[in-house]
């Protein structure tokens, strides 16, 4: 188990270096497959080397909603925004979109 978590931080790793707009692509995979406690691993690893993006907080959220853990996420989602706007990212309009949905729900 400890392996397979070394061997994906690993491959986000390699994605970072080739291009950081692709850092949460292999967690996200892991999410859709109902494993949100492995993308948890690999967005807790992407937050923790890129905590500048927008998006890898919007990801974050998203695992914490997959869990369930709809108060944890908004923290999350609102820096998304924040730092989205900062930087005029493309999703804004999305990092918004979520912080409202996970207001709305709890």
């Amino acid at each position: 188990m400890v392996a397979q978590i070394v061997l994906k931080v690993i491959l986000v790793t390699l994605i970072l270096l080739i291009n950081s707009d692709l850092c949460i692509s292999k967690p996200e995979i892991q999410l859709r497959k109902d494993q949100p406690d492995h993308a948890m691993v690999l967005f807790a690893y992407n937050l923790k080397q890129n905590p500048h993006l927008a998006n890898v907080y919007d990801s974050m959220g998203d695992g914490l909603v997959a869990l369930g853990k709809m108060k944890e996420a908004v923290s999350y989602y609102e820096k998304a925004v924040q730092l989205g706007e900062k930087s005029q990212h493309r999703d804004l309009g999305l990092f918004k979109k979520n912080l409202a949905s996970v207001k709305q729900g709890i």
